[in-house]
């Protein structure tokens, strides 16, 4: 029987530890781009819920432990929340014990609607956006250059300029300039995806119309529009074979979008806002 590999981590105490060990990822799937969603809505909210029972306590002094999904975006959601960044501890680097441990209970991939909403408050007022913020009112489209991507999207850029859409590049932004785009947008379309978890900051009535592989129909993103009184449409694509029982290529499944049934769909939706 082979014994246990000796934890050759390097030991360090701290007073008051925030251990986020209950959360969802396979770092053999999810990377700094691709985890966004996963970090924003299961361990960003899990930090606001945190910050609101702790209420009136300095949260600067607190240490934050979990494996990092590599992207710039989690210590600005710290900062965001008013947690000091500079004590956050990779748990793959170093083992952690404290005189005082906050728990919180189990993330999901549809968070309890509080949550959502505790962290769409607590980021806003971080950064100084209000209900009054007035709101640019685009039309965007947002590009997707990872798994999902549409193969003929040019053409649906092509077409979606007629219509007086913005096309957003995927490339990295700071968690504010993405908050700014999705803040300053009327109607939303693009593959589903990562970045779509920003919707929970547009203001209510925007559009997001989403487009979805033929083997991948989840609903997170139609669960945030209602939480946040937005309108939802979605278009699937009927040209590749359903491999639904096959999550990892289902997951990477990219779509194919019918010019002319989009254009038909788009003049419907437009012509009624």
């Amino acid at each position: 029987m082979r014994g246990r590999k000796k934890d050759e981590r390097p030991a360090k105490v701290v007073d008051t530890l925030i251990p986020l060990v209950s959360h969802h990822q396979d770092m053999s799937t999810f990377n700094s781009l691709t985890g966004y969603y996963d970090y924003v809505l299961m361990v960003g909210a899990k930090l606001s819920r945190i910050k609101d029972a702790l209420g009136d306590q300095n949260l600067q002094d607190i240490f934050i432990t979990y494996h990092s999904f590599g992207g710039n975006y989690e210590k600005e959601y710290m900062e965001l929340l008013g947690f000091n960044p500079n004590n956050y501890i990779d748990s793959r680097s170093c083992k952690l014990s404290a005189e005082k441990i906050i728990f919180a209970n189990m993330g999901t991939w549809k968070p309890n609607v509080n949550e959502i909403l505790s962290l769409k408050r607590n980021v806003e007022k971080s950064l100084n956006i209000s209900a009054d913020t007035p709101s640019a009112g685009n039309r965007i489209y947002i590009s997707r250059n990872a798994r999902r991507a549409v193969v003929n999207e040019a053409e649906v850029i092509e077409l979606l300029k007629k219509f007086g859409f913005i096309i957003i590049e995927d490339k990295s932004r700071t968690v504010r300039e993405q908050i700014d785009i999705y803040r300053n947008a009327s109607f939303i379309i693009g593959p589903h995806g990562a970045s779509f978890a920003n919707i929970m900051f547009c203001k209510p009535g925007t559009f997001l119309y989403e487009l979805i592989p033929t083997s991948w129909t989840y609903d997170y993103f139609l669960y945030m529009a209602q939480i946040n009184n937005m309108q939802y449409a979605a278009y699937r694509d009927d040209t590749h074979p359903d491999i639904s029982n096959d999550y990892f290529n289902a997951l990477y499944q990219d779509l194919y979008v019918s010019i002319p049934k989009l254009q038909a769909s788009l003049e419907n939706i437009l012509g009624k806002l």
